[in-house]
This record gives structure tokens, sequence and C-alpha cells, in this order.
């Protein structure tokens, strides 16, 4: 598994291995808009008005509106852009790895992408930028710098963050943090972008953290060791009642997996997805927890991955570290030897043990792609 992409191409010495190249060209191709510079125009979206109305209201002020929103979130995706998805996973002849990200988590996407170039096995990867900013970066910075196969994927038109085509009311987003609507609306885009693809491949791909370092292939080690009755694996944080609870930065489904994912976004807007801490955890993967903890049944069908496989809260695990539980994940990648983006601007990113490299407002955007807890 993976060893049929070892490399896509080498942009530093141009040595192309014709047929990979190939797969590579036309998982980009199929993916419309992948190799175009601007966005898909900013053309007004129907659900587009009712969410920035929300995204300027605080947690407690808009439970029932973005309860509602997200009852209908698999449904705003429109078909363009469901279908631009699609067909990069069905262009792939082999497993994939699936990341998503914002301007503010262009930096994380640079470094996830390095650290990927350094493995043996190169495993294919497709960028969602939910602002056309990410986009633009993926496929003028990050794509042209990158061995490993990366196809970028625009979905900026789902929800409204490209705000300066909005007017200057649209601006004033200054409510985006944890906890508010906006915070749920962007971290649930998790379960539906996980639908979309598996609806599109018969084969496996990991949805994953950019916020996550990989040392080997971790792709492969979930098709060995995934239980055969499993629908969902993921990585594990928190113990409770004597059980870890799944940690949503690293998950892989089977295509059985619809009716788990649905019951899942069940979840979506729920009155207990309301309090600042739920089950210790927020919007899609408190979701999960409580789905898992009302229905036994379905626990039984949901895989967590030993720690020592995957390390969580920055402890190192044998195929790879999450960076979530702590502030100051770059210093601590850092002072690890494990920051290495390519573009100079992230290069020059610095911060402090305990703080973050980013303004207040980039921040929480930031943490809750990024698993945030």
């Amino acid at each position: 598994m993976g060893q049929q992409f070892p490399l896509c191409y080498r942009t530093s010495s141009m040595k192309v291995h014709s047929t990979l190249l190939r797969a590579c060209l036309l998982l980009a191709s199929r993916s419309a808009h992948a190799l175009r510079v601007e966005g898909p125009p900013i053309a007004p979206v129907d659900h587009h008005q009712p969410l920035l109305k929300l995204f300027q209201k605080g947690a407690d002020k808009c439970a029932a509106e973005v309860g509602a929103a997200l009852a209908e979130f698999e449904h705003t995706v429109d078909e363009e852009d469901r279908s631009r998805l699609q067909r990069a996973f069905a262009a792939a002849n082999g497993p994939t790895m699936l990341i998503v990200g914002t301007r503010h988590t262009i930096c994380m996407t640079d470094n996830f992408v390095a650290r990927a170039d350094t493995l043996s096995t190169r495993v294919p990867i497709v960028h969602v930028a939910l602002d056309s900013v990410a986009h633009q970066a993926c496929v003028d910075d990050i794509r042209p710098r990158a061995e490993t196969c990366l196809a970028c994927i625009d979905l900026s038109r789902w929800l409204p963050l490209n705000v300066s085509n909005y007017g200057p009311a649209a601006t004033r987003l200054d409510s985006i943090g944890f906890g508010t609507c906006a915070y749920r609306l962007i971290a649930w885009t998790k379960p539906v972008l996980l639908k979309i693809a598996v609806s599109a491949t018969r084969h496996r791909f990991l949805m994953i953290d950019t916020d996550v370092v990989l040392y080997g292939d971790l792709v492969r080690w979930i098709g060995e060791h995934m239980d055969s009755r499993a629908l969902l694996i993921t990585g594990g944080e928190a113990m409770q009642d004597g059980r870890w609870q799944p940690n949503t930065g690293t998950m892989s489904i089977n295509g059985s997996s619809v009716p788990l994912l649905d019951a899942w976004l069940a979840r979506a807007g729920d009155p207990d997805d309301f309090g600042i801490f739920t089950a210790g955890k927020y919007a899609d993967q408190g979701g999960l927890v409580r789905l898992l903890n009302a229905t036994p049944n379905v626990r039984g069908a949901v895989q967590i991955m030993p720690r020592s496989v995957v390390g969580e809260c920055s402890e190192r695990g044998r195929f790879a570290t999450h960076y979530n539980c702590i502030d100051g994940k770059i210093w601590t990648m850092q002072n690890r030897g494990e920051w290495s983006p390519r573009t100079k601007a992230c290069q020059g990113l610095q911060s402090a043990p305990g703080v973050a490299a980013y303004s207040p407002v980039d921040q929480a955007i930031h943490g809750l792609l990024m698993g945030g807890r």
C-alpha cells in the first residue's frame, strides 16, 4: 500500500518518473481549478448571508440559528464543489491523504508537506482550501516545492471566509474563536468532507490535521491494523470511563462508513454542542464523543489507534506526533527540529514557549482546524 507512489515528481532535479507523473497530473487535472492561480468567482451564495450574520454573534447568542444551519450543513456544499473533490479522489489509483486549510494554516500546511516529503513512501495529498488565499498558496507556493503529489482543491465558496468580498461589515469577524458560531461551522466540515471523499474512491485515505508530523507510512499501518469490523479509526485522546476517546486529527474510514457519518453529522448543532466544553472536546470531535457515549453499538465500530503509534498532545508516536493540547506549537516543533517549511514567510515565523505565533483571531481559527485541543 502506497508503494506505487514513491515519487510523483521532483521539482528540484526535474527527474520524472513518467507513469507516476501522469498519475499526479491526472489527479490534478481532474480536480477543476486545481491548476488555476485564482479561485472560483465569489458569486453570491444563498447560504452566505445568514452565515455572515451568525459569524458576528457570540457563542451564547446563536445556538438556535447555528444549530439549524448545521442541520443542513452537508447540503450547503454546491454540486460543482462537491464534484471537484470527488474527481480528485476518483483520479487517485491508490491511498491518499486529505488535509484542510485556511489562510491561517498556510505555514502548518507548508510544514506538513515538507515533512511528508522526507518519508520513504510518499502518499499523494489532497489539500482542500476553505478560502481563496489558502488555495492560491497551495498552487503558487507549496505545490511547486513539493516532491509528494499534491492536488489543490478550491472549496472557498462553501463558507464565507473570503470576508473582503462581502463589504466592510463582513470584515468584523473578531468573534471567530473557540466556542463561537464560526468555530463550529468550520470544524464540522470534517465529517462532511469525509462523506464526499468516501463516495468517490475505493482506496483507503487518511484525513489528517496539518499539525501532525509524520515519521512513517501511517496509511499503510492503518491498512494492516484496522479491524475488519471497524468503520472508523482515529487517534486517541483523553481517557473517559477507562477508555480512550477519539481525536479527529487522524481519521480513516471505509466505504461502509456512510451510516456512521450520517449519525455523526446528526449530532451537529444539537443542544450539547453549545457548551464551551462538551465531554472535554469541541464541535465535530465533541459530537463524535457524544455519539459514542450514547450508542454502545456504534462505539464498537470505532477503533482507536494506540498512542504509541500516533502520539497526542505533542508526545512522540512511532508513526506520527500530533501537536495538539498545547500553545506554542511552532516553538515546540522548532525546538524538536520538526519545523521545516519552505516558504520564506513561514521560515521566519517564530513563537515562544506557550505563546501562539498568531494574532488572537488567527490563532482561534488555526486552533480549530488544527484540533486546538
